[in-house]
């Protein structure tokens, strides 16, 4: 190993003045010179080349020269005290300068030192040329460095015209050249299909008679022969018709005028017939019917007690109800799940009130089907002689029925079977108070009785058509309770005695006044009920309003409950279902906090009625 050369010598520092001293500082002893280097024996100069090689110890010149400076001043000091130490202002000095210094002699790290600094662009530069040497990469790669973030600023900013937009422009561009290219191809093909269509055509007609020929054989002997068939028989029909026109002049020369004569009588005859036929079916046929009076005690236990027979246990209320609904509304409505009973209670009911006798002819029972014409159209109809016959003289008779003895009951047994309000027709606007109650016919006009009640039982959502709000306005809807489960498995007791007369309408007319005085708590809270409903949109109708005010005045001194579920009971059988069915949402949320206090109506909600939907 090379010897190491010398330190150089410090350079003494200039010794600063101290405040304390009185004389002049001494001059500064010189030190002693260095002996040579060269001088020093062979073997010392071995010892501190090995020494050297084991032990490299760096001492900075800083520090070398801080002591040299040390020591000088200390050896200028002269005066009273020629050694006493530095002043406190020197050692914050010599502290300070050390601190920086030492910062300027920290040790730098091999690695900032042994390799220059490259820029991160030149390596991502580097990066991109090896990868743009493989043809293959390049579109990956463009399209890579396309989706990077501001790429498009980036690329405008080195002096690109909106670089999204010209790329825009030449992928549509490119793509127009693609389609164009496409439609002329396409060009091409067309007019190569029209120049080979003809050969083409040719080809596959001698195809088809090269492999068909067989059958294009027997197919040529089938027409001819069905062409030989033809001819035959049109010379057949020549002479038919030759003849038939023969027998035409032969048979007018015969019968002459007496052929008018025979064809009016025979219509003469024909009309007679028909009305021979019509006035059989509209004979009257019927008995007069027997009525007996009750008071309105004895009017509602009779039914009860005949129902009962029946298997139909009413209660007070609830038999009353029913009667009432019956008097005061001309069509009235049963609904309920199926097994609740619908259509025996009704037929029940008219046995109670004497009305299922044939001989009456006071009960007409039907099933609405959907090929039905309108109910007024089943009832007459007119023969081509221009006679009118009756097709169904008991529902004519049911309908027309205005003695003011009893009722005359037609029921409809499942009556939304089809659309009900389409059957009935017309008579629902005639049923009214004061209509003309007049049912067009095919044959006239049918005048509708006074004492007609139209009775229907309505299936359940889902298990039949909807009933709209024309019907639902005009009707008393009662609504019937399943059976309960646990009621015991016999059999229901059928055997009524029918009675010998019908309850006279007087009865009902004495027992349901109309002109009774409401109570005024009752009066007050239909009004109240009214007005909340218009609040939310919700209009009673007049007539449904004088129904309700009518019931409420003729069953307050007659059922047990209290007066304010004699209006509930009112209310869900005459308003609540066509407000159900014509309300908007608004409105039925509103309705719980307008009538908390009427159950029976707010029940019907839950109900599966047969409404429109909403």
């Amino acid at each position: 190993a090379p010897e190491p050369k010398p330190a150089p010598a410090p350079v003494p520092a200039k010794a600063e003045p101290s405040p304390e001293a009185a004389a002049p500082q001494a001059p500064a002893p010189q030190p002693a010179p260095e002996q040579n280097h060269a001088e020093k024996p062979a073997a010392e100069k071995e010892e501190t080349r090995v020494r050297m090689q084991h032990t490299t110890i760096v001492l900075p010149r800083v520090v070398t020269a801080k002591y040299a400076t040390r020591r000088q001043s200390l050896q200028a000091q002269s005066g009273y005290n020629p050694r006493r130490s530095a002043s406190i202002k020197d050692i914050v000095d010599d502290l300070w300068r050390q601190s920086r210094l030492d910062q300027l002699g920290h040790p730098v790290p091999p690695e900032s030192g042994s390799e220059p600094a490259v820029s991160p662009v030149e390596k991502a530069m580097e990066a991109v040329r090896e990868a743009w040497k493989l043809p293959e990469a390049r579109t990956s790669m463009v399209s890579a460095l396309l989706k990077l973030d501001e790429m498009d600023a980036a690329l405008g900013a080195l002096g690109e015209t909106d670089a999204p937009t010209e790329r825009r422009k030449n992928e549509q561009e490119r793509q127009l050249s693609r389609l164009e290219s496409d439609r002329l191809k396409l060009l091409c093909e067309i007019d190569e299909l029209k120049k080979q269509r003809a050969d083409k055509r040719a080809e596959m007609i001698e195809e088809l008679k090269r492999t068909r020929s067989e059958e294009l054989e027997r197919i040529d002997k089938r027409v001819r022969a069905l062409n030989e068939t033809y001819n035959d028989l049109r010379g057949k029909t020549e002479s038919a018709r030759k003849a038939a026109d023969e027998a035409g002049t032969a048979f007018g020369e015969a019968l002459g005028k007496d052929l008018n004569e025979r064809i009016e009588r025979e219509m003469i005859d024909s009309r007679a017939r028909d009305m021979m036929i019509a006035m059989s079916a509209t004979r009257a046929t019927y008995e007069p019917v027997e009525t007996e009076t009750m008071t309105p005690g004895e009017l509602i236990s009779a039914v009860r007690v005949r129902l009962g027979e029946a298997g139909l246990a009413l209660s007070n209320d609830d038999a009353v109800n029913l009667l009432a609904c019956l008097y005061l509304g001309r069509v009235v409505a049963l609904s309920g799940p199926t097994g609740s009973g619908k259509s025996t209670l009704v037929r029940a009911l008219a046995d109670a009130l004497g009305l299922r006798d044939e001989r009456l002819g006071r009960y007409c029972e039907m099933t609405p089907e959907e090929n039905w014409p309108p109910l007024g159209d089943m009832i007459d109809d007119t023969l081509p002689t221009g006679v009118t016959v009756v097709r169904r003289p008991l529902l004519k008779n049911v309908i027309e029925r205005d003695d003011d003895q009893a009722f005359s009951v037609l029921m409809l047994d499942d009556a939304n079977r089809t659309n009900v309000s389409k059957w009935l027709g017309a008579m629902l606007s005639q049923l009214d108070n004061g209509a003309a109650g007049r049912l067009p016919t095919r044959g006239g006009e049918v005048c509708l009785g006074g004492a007609l009640r139209v009775v229907l039982t309505l299936s359940d959502a889902g298990l039949g058509e909807a009933v709209d709000s024309r019907l639902l306005d005009r009707t008393w809807l009662i609504r019937l309770q399943a059976e309960p489960a646990g009621t015991p498995w016999a059999g229901t007791k059928t055997a009524m005695i029918k009675p010998d007369k019908a309850i006279a309408l007087a009865s009902f007319r004495a027992a349901f006044d109309t002109g009774r005085e409401l109570p005024a708590e009752l009066s007050e809270r239909m009004g109240l009920l009214r007005r909340r409903l218009g609040e939310v949109g919700v209009c009673l109708s007049r007539r449904t309003l004088n129904d309700i005010h009518d019931y409420c005045a003729a069953v307050t001194g007659m059922m047990t409950c209290e007066p304010i579920e004699v209006l509930d009971r009112a209310f869900a059988q005459r308003a609540m279902p066509n407000i159900l069915a014509g309300a908007g949402l608004q409105a039925l949320h509103a309705l719980p906090e307008i009538m908390p206090d009427m159950p029976r109506s707010l029940g019907l909600m839950a109900q599966p009625l047969p409404l429109p939907p909403l």
